[in-house]
């Protein structure tokens, strides 16, 4: 009984969630899906159009996660009533750049560390594919810069159509695009399409611009006519995420990472 209590206490304290030197905290919005109902121990939701995720790995390899869903309100970065919240703990192992988290004897999450500041949720042995609305990307709340290099051996690309939201200023810069967005701008909307001339090269349409791309060392390349060139990591087949200029992936918010998602059937 007492091992119980014991237990009991460990579990509630771990549900408040403190915050401690050495935890890594990464936040996103995803796509429900119906993979992650049983694994999360969902309720069922008449409407469930996204999640909002909080993942802490702690120091002593177990993680605390709190998930909410529901039903978006027009116009905003959040739910209409009745959402639900969720709080989960389980423990934390690594197998090279993946990342399982056990909640019970039978289920099992799964991240892929791109680098040290993006972990994105993984299905068996595939990336899971968002939508134009939301990726399965999580953020470092506080991104690290050292810059550790991402893993990727893309030895092709075949051509779609990816979208996807992001945050609204950094993409602006970089490519130096006019007007300025405004500074209440929380997002922008990319649609990204690709023609083939090869399996390595052909040309794209990045909103309204447009030019050639090329796999370069396992990137996607885009040389933006006026505008110069413009780096993505290829995620598996159907993702594709931002670099800054530094050619290191760009790190998002709670509300929008920035990877672009293909479109089925575009």
């Amino acid at each position: 009984m007492n091992l119980i209590i014991t237990g009991i206490i460990v579990l509630q304290g771990l549900l408040d969630i403190h915050f401690s030197q050495g935890d890594m905290r990464f936040v996103g919005s995803t796509p429900c899906h119906e993979s992650l109902t049983p694994i999360l121990k969902m309720a069922p939701q008449p409407v469930c159009e996204f999640m909002k995720w909080e993942l802490v790995l702690k120091p002593n390899k177990t993680a605390a996660i709190t998930i909410t869903y529901g039903e978006s309100q027009p116009n905003t970065n959040g739910f209409k009533s009745g959402k639900v919240e969720k709080k989960l703990i389980g423990s934390v192992s690594w197998q090279g750049n993946y990342c399982k988290i056990k909640l019970d004897e039978e289920l099992e999450l799964t991240f892929y560390k791109l680098d040290d500041n993006v972990l994105h949720l993984v299905s068996g042995e595939e990336f899971m594919t968002g939508d134009g609305g939301f990726s399965f990307t999580l953020n470092r709340t506080e991104a690290q810069t050292s810059g550790t290099q991402y893993k990727t051996q893309q030895k092709a690309m075949t051509g779609g159509v990816f979208d996807g939201r992001t945050p609204c200023h950094e993409l602006s810069a970089m490519l130096k695009l006019s007007p300025t967005p405004d500074p209440q701008c929380i997002k922008r909307k990319w649609r990204l399409k690709l023609s083939n001339t090869t399996t390595q090269a052909g040309t794209f349409e990045l909103n309204s611009l447009k030019g050639s791309w090329r796999l370069q060392s396992a990137l996607l390349e885009l040389d933006v006519i006026d505008h110069g060139k413009l780096y993505l990591l290829p995620v598996g087949e159907n993702v594709l995420h931002f670099l800054d200029t530094r050619k290191q992936l760009l790190v998002g918010n709670v509300d929008f990472s920035y990877a672009l998602n293909r479109i089925p059937g575009l």
